[in-house]
């Protein structure tokens, strides 16, 4: 859910209508210097997740999109089925075949496994929702409505940007006809052609950049021979999984290999001349396919993936079209041949089961793959885990798995997962160094851990990652403010800084928290609006850094006052993000604390007393930071100990860090 939790638009952070037309998919502004954005922008999509999250809560909203998406996938199979019958009948298929076809080809697309990453992941709901108005404007089309055809067309188009082959193929589709009606072809030509003109000018062309850790087509000169080999594997990949998904291994990270057949263009090009009028409806199937997995093909532009089952929804209804079309053709061809030679009876009796069989037999091996490969969706770990069973060297599933171990505190294994990326990818340092230094960092905090050697380890990774690259010029490779991984490494060493000051037998403890309040200073540099100076960190992750920049600050030798204010921004910046998990509400009541204690230490003892009334401070302690038990009872004793010794009194501040 990526592209819902770190969206500042979905999680209204920022203007929704000022923002929906200038940010992606993901929540990245599209056109600004020196921001990365992979120009995805799908704005219908992020429309329904925003509507979708201003009224539910986190958990409420996760069901409520998977039902969509649910809800959703079982009304395009009616549509396909509705869709496919007109399609044939105007394709002049055999007569009484148009029910069959339909029939056969929702059965396929209906219990297709590739289609389960589309389904069973929110994010990608999008291409279900596009998928939908294709349908839409293809019945349109069928039913000679040329306004509504272009309108759910471009509907489609702005869910999805592969939404918009559907215009190529409703002109393939016009080309057809007996009687070429050109004022229609070219109304559909025109459509399509100033819709990519839009697209162009609003996200600025396509020219982006994806790192080869997802593609290693990337990192390939276009053109030159392991790029051909490699899109050419990339293509029998994408044949096998539309075609025969039971041979092909799912995976959510799939890797070029050697395994390729020029032969399959061939075979392509076949199906795509057959001169049989009969044979019309395969042309157009594989028209389908072809049309809708050009715009992720890696042909014209490069894509964050090698193959991604989430982007073969719709051509897998193409795919399942040709099989029921190649099916019906050869059984129509079949029974014409047993006229003319006298077949008995019986003997069309037994090839009608023959077929009839194999059918239900291929539909049952897919229905039996898509349950399966539901479980592996079932959740992080069981995902990752069937990711690398498939691909033990994935640095996605490494990462994934990495991170579901780190949330769940079993710190050991996700560092051997972070360890592992650096090992097969030296240069990931960069991004892996920052999980790799929080990890080691938060092993010592756990286990009370202040060995020199440890301590150097954890801070050469958070260097490594970024953490003072900003602001001091220490990190390795700093791509700017956009980077939410080196923010995390700034917040994390300033930490560990601290952290090292306090520890016993340590010399340099000025040095060292002079060093972690200048990391931190850059999270207080907040001087205009917050999507201006972080446009790709969340509020809820900015309000954490700067309640820890303020602790530092509170808690230094020279400190002289001041800074309420910067208490009070980092609430309301974490506020902003409304996730209600504990983790949330236990962060939050962290910064609540902070905010009372600061109160009570410049003597602000009715500020004091507000907060201490808050329903969140009283709901019991957390966590354990600095020694210290996040309680109403502490703030208590700290304003019983102002109001006896009087305001002069000298009151520790307890204020708390905390991470992400």
């Amino acid at each position: 859910m990526f592209s819902i939790l770190y969206n500042p638009i979905v999680q209204q952070q920022v203007s929704f209508t000022s923002n929906i037309m200038a940010r992606d998919f993901w929540g990245n502004m599209i056109t600004v210097d020196g921001l990365w954005s992979n120009k995805s922008w799908r704005p219908l999509a992020t429309s329904l997740y925003t509507l979708t999250f201003k009224f539910l809560d986190y958990n409420n909203c996760n069901l409520m999109l998977h039902s969509i998406n649910i809800l959703v996938n079982a009304m395009n199979s009616s549509l396909a089925l509705v869709v496919t019958c007109k399609l044939v009948q105007r394709l002049g298929g055999p007569r009484g075949s148009s029910t069959t076809i339909a029939t056969l080809t929702v059965l396929l697309f209906s219990t297709h496994p590739v289609k389960t990453e589309a389904v069973a992941n929110v994010t990608h709901g999008c291409e279900i929702y596009s998928f939908f108005f294709a349908m839409l404007s293809l019945n349109s089309y069928l039913n000679d409505g040329l306004l509504s055809t272009i309108a759910f067309t471009f509907l489609a188009f702005l869910t999805k940007e592969s939404g918009l082959m559907v215009l190529a193929i409703i002109f393939y589709l016009e080309l057809l006809q007996p009687k070429l009606k050109h004022n229609r072809a070219f109304t559909f030509a025109s459509a399509f052609s100033i819709a990519i003109m839009a697209r162009f000018k609003l996200t600025n062309g396509t020219s982006f950049e994806f790192d080869d850790q997802f593609n290693v087509l990337v990192g390939l000169k276009k053109g030159s021979h392991d790029w051909l080999v490699g899109v050419a594997s990339c293509h029998y990949e994408v044949f096998k999984l539309l075609i025969t998904p039971a041979w092909a291994d799912l995976c959510v990270d799939r890797r070029p290999s050697e395994e390729y057949s020029l032969s399959l263009y061939a075979f392509v090009l076949g199906l795509l001349i057959l001169p049989s009028r009969s044979s019309r409806c395969i042309s157009v199937a594989t028209i389908i396919v072809i049309f809708t997995y050009l715009p992720s093909s890696q042909l014209f532009f490069p894509v964050g993936f090698f193959v991604a089952e989430r982007t073969l929804y719709m051509p897998v209804y193409g795919a399942s079209l040709l099989v029921a079309c190649t099916v019906q053709y050869g059984y129509d061809k079949t029974l014409l041949y047993a006229a003319k030679t006298n077949f008995s009876k019986g003997a069309t009796k037994l090839l009608k089961l023959a077929v009839l069989a194999m059918i239900m037999m291929v539909v049952f091996a897919h229905s039996r793959i898509t349950v399966t490969r539901n479980l592996d969706w079932k959740n992080h770990e069981s995902l990752w885990d069937s990711t690398l069973k498939i691909n033990p060297n994935s640095l996605q599933g490494l990462r994934g798995r990495g991170f579901n171990l780190f949330k769940m505190y079993r710190l050991d294994q996700a560092l051997k997962d972070y360890e592992r990326i650096v090992e097969l990818r030296p240069q990931d340092i960069l991004y892996s160094g920052a999980m790799i230094g929080r990890i080691r960092l938060m092993k010592m905090i756990f286990e009370n851990d202040n060995s020199r050697f440890n301590y150097r380890r954890a801070e050469d990774a958070l260097i490594a990652g970024g953490g003072e690259g900003l602001k001091l010029g220490l990190g390795v490779g700093f791509v700017g403010k956009s980077n939410p991984l080196q923010h995390q490494a700034m917040n994390d060493l300033g930490y560990l800084l601290w952290f090292d000051s306090r520890a016993d037998g340590r010399g340099g403890d000025k040095k060292q928290r002079e060093r972690a309040r200048k990391i931190f200073k850059f999270f207080l540099s907040n001087d205009t609006t917050f999507e201006e100076v972080f446009p790709n960190l969340d509020s809820a992750t900015l309000g954490v850094y700067q309640n820890n920049a303020n602790c530092a600050n509170v808690l230094s030798d020279d400190y002289i006052g001041g800074g309420g204010e910067q208490f009070k921004l980092a609430i309301a910046n974490f506020k902003l993000q409304q996730q209600h998990s504990n983790m949330t509400k236990q962060t939050l009541k962290i910064l609540q604390f902070n905010l009372c204690v600061y109160h009570v230490y410049n003597n602000d003892l009715a500020s004091a007393k507000i907060c201490l009334d808050t329903e969140l401070l009283d709901s019991g302690p957390t966590y354990l930071s600095e020694d210290n038990n996040v309680s109403s009872k502490t703030i208590q004793e700290l304003i019983d100990a102002k109001k006896l010794h009087g305001a002069d009194a000298t009151v520790e501040p307890h204020c708390l860090f905390t991470f992400v």
